[in-house]
């Protein structure tokens, strides 16, 4: 190993060098050594810096190539620690942090603020100031342990439509993976393809979509997934396409990640058919149900929502009210006979859940009327009893399901 050493250890930083042997630095005040190593054996011998400042952090890419973060500036070495040269001085202010991911690409830290060079040290650029004090000590863009370099990354050129079933995969050109990495997928009930489609381009999410339609009524859809077994087939079917035209196709593995439902009109049936599956619910992250959730009435009572009939969308709902899950249901004004409307089934939800009222908004083209919020889960209300006003629901997607995903998605650990 070589390493940087002193009496006090601040920082480490490990390359693995090679299956037997591993370059390691660390370091604090101006001793430096460097240590050898080779299976259990460990021996150090003395280096310098040829610098007499304190040393508060070191970053390797390989054996050779290094920086230290000391009280008076950068220092770089070519040739493992023999020799140190001045990188950058910056504002007079100590260096707490050095780290570097290749030979060109850096970031240091000082009480001034966050540095980054793109050349390897020769210039470096203010990434982040912080006035007179940073409250940051360190700066770690990959592990230091490993300093391995950031997976590769496929991107597909042109997109892929493939039907199976009648069920459309579509992966969108310029969606990426890494290796090892996760996909998200988005399944839409009820909808041309080639209206969902575009809306899912115009949002940026980076996510496979399957639009899947199977009749008019809510029947058929409910029927196709009465067993649970029909919607992992269906995870399994967008896997196998994904690993055949995929961008890592041939090159890497892509696993699912985090699954999205979409639902307009009738397609409500299957998502709550979903999530009636207790199995399969920890595996959903995020439900939208646009102007598309109805019930059967109780028979004793006027109007009255059948006992347990909203059961698997509370259930859902509860999750996304305490921020585990996403839940996102819109709703018209358009009368219906011999079951549950749109609006009285959002009126149970939003009792049974208690939301608070919140600021009506909406896209343009549709009057927003209420919205109704806690947690995660948010009902909002649109003016229209027509079929015009039903179909704005899907054909503002974009805005009403696709944006408030992609902030989700944006905004957590996701596909990689």
């Amino acid at each position: 190993m070589h390493g940087l050493v002193s009496k006090r250890i601040r920082r480490l930083s490990l390359v693995c060098a090679a299956a037997s042997s591993v370059a390691g630095h660390v370091g604090c005040g101006a001793d430096v050594e460097s240590e050898v190593t080779t299976g259990d054996e460990v021996t150090w011998r003395a280096q310098t810096s040829g610098t007499g400042d304190d040393i508060y952090g070191a970053s390797f890419v390989d054996e050779m190539n290094g920086w230290l973060a000391t009280s008076g500036g950068v220092l770089a070495t070519k040739d493992g620690g023999k020799n140190w040269t001045t990188s950058f001085v910056g504002s007079g202010y100590p260096f707490t942090d050095v780290n570097f991911v290749d030979n060109m690409t850096g970031w240091a830290v000082s009480d001034y603020g966050v540095y980054r060079t793109n050349d390897g040290g020769t210039t470096w650029g203010v990434a982040a100031e912080a006035g007179l004090r940073l409250a940051a000590r360190t700066v770690t863009m990959v592990s230091v342990a490993t300093a391995q370099a950031p997976p590769q990354r496929y991107e597909l050129s042109r997109a892929v439509h493939q039907r199976k079933y009648g069920d459309v995969v579509y992966i969108p050109a310029g969606f990426w993976t890494t290796e090892g990495g996760n996909y998200d997928l988005i399944i839409h009930f009820h909808g041309g393809a080639n209206v969902v489609e575009p809306q899912l381009l115009d949002s940026g999410l980076n996510a496979v979509l399957v639009t899947l339609n199977v009749g008019l009524s809510s029947r058929p859809y409910r029927e196709r997934f009465r067993h649970a077994k029909a919607f992992t087939a269906l995870l399994a079917t967008v896997q196998e396409i994904v690993e055949q035209h995929g961008p890592a196709s041939g090159k890497a593995s892509s696993e699912l990640g985090r699954v999205a439902l979409s639902s307009w009109s009738a397609g409500y049936g299957a998502v709550g058919t979903i999530l009636s599956h207790e199995s399969l619910r920890d595996g959903i992250d995020a439900v939208f149900l646009a102007d598309g959730v109805h019930a059967s009435f109780d028979g004793r009572f006027h109007r009255k929502i059948f006992e347990g009939a909203l059961d698997p969308y509370v259930a859902f709902a509860k999750r996304a009210v305490n921020g585990d899950k996403l839940l996102g249901l819109t709703h018209s004004q358009i009368l219906t006979y011999g079951y549950a409307s749109t609006t009285e089934t959002a009126r149970e939800l939003i009792t049974s859940l208690s939301l608070k009222p919140c600021s009506p908004s909406g896209p343009d083209g549709m009057k927003a009327l209420s919205c109704n919020e806690r947690g995660n889960f948010r009902v909002r209300g649109f003016a229209g009893n027509d079929k015009d006003a039903h179909c704005r629901h899907v054909l503002n997607m974009d805005e009403l399901v696709l944006r408030p995903l992609k902030a989700r998605w944006d905004g957590s650990a996701g596909a990689t």
